[in-house]
């Protein structure tokens, strides 16, 4: 008896197109949501079938509670996501949803189930190291308040967007950064130019969490380069996915 295999996941805004294209997941930065990735379906779609997750608690899961616990939430994803990742596909990770991205990829190798043909992960340090942001840093800190400057004329938004980043603060500090088997996976690391939660030896560090190859690209832009540099991060994610070794005159025809 063949399983049925679901059409819908509140992770996702539709169901995939059953199309030759590899499936990109992309997995948002804390405070965010899926609407950080708006524009990269169009953008992408000669390439790829871009699928945006939406965590709980933000957007339009804003009436349920946001998950602290990075092990309860890589199990729900994999419980949800699971049925859609039928390769090939690949992942995009940004700062938390770096850490997430990788988490969900190590749980499906160490259960047996179909791995990405590429993880992509941009703005976050190895995940044997500390977080960058923590509840209590400067760094946190410095966040609220270019936050609070941006949105002091609506309280409201200000204290909702303050509980979400807090809870996503939650989420990453439950995460342990011990030692764990290399990924069977290719790692591509993107890194901006100027950001500060990042250093050029954190982004070298996620070669050792793979046995395949690791590549490092370094973007132009800050801690959300995605932002400033969106063609650019398009063409290495196309790359990603067909294992293009990326050179100038590769990067221009890929933008094109």
């Amino acid at each position: 008896m063949t399983a049925t295999v679901p059409t819908t996941t509140p992770y996702l805004d539709r169901p995939p197109f059953d199309d030759d294209r590899p499936r990109l997941f992309c997995f948002h930065h804390a405070g965010g949501g899926a609407s950080a990735f708006a524009g990269w379906r169009n953008a992408l779609a000669k390439h790829l079938d871009v699928f945006p997750v939406q965590l709980p608690g933000r957007e339009g899961r804003v009436a349920e509670p946001a998950v602290r616990d990075i092990d309860a939430l890589v199990a729900d994803l994999d419980e949800h996501l699971g049925p859609f990742l039928r390769q090939p596909f690949l992942f995009y990770g940004h700062s938390m949803g770096a850490l997430v991205a990788y988490r969900l990829t190590h749980y499906r190798v160490r259960t047996g189930q179909s791995t990405p043909d590429a993880l992509v992960v941009g703005g976050y340090p190895p995940p044997d190291q500390d977080p960058p942001m923590r509840d209590d840093s400067a760094e946190l800190n410095a966040v609220l308040g270019e936050l609070t400057g941006r949105l002091g004329r609506f309280p409201r938004w200000v204290d909702a967007a303050k509980a979400l980043l807090s809870d996503d603060i939650a989420l990453v500090e439950s995460h342990e950064p011990v030692k764990r088997p290399p990924l069977p996976v290719p790692i591509h690391m993107l890194t901006g130019t100027h950001d500060p939660l990042m250093t050029p030896t954190d982004a070298l560090g996620w070669a050792r969490h793979t046995s395949a190859h690791c590549r490092v690209h370094i973007v132009p832009g800050g801690h959300l380069f995605t932002r400033d540099s969106p063609a650019i991060v398009h063409a290495l994610v196309v790359a990603a996915a067909h294992n293009h070794r990326v050179t100038g005159e590769k990067l221009r025809g890929l933008r094109a």
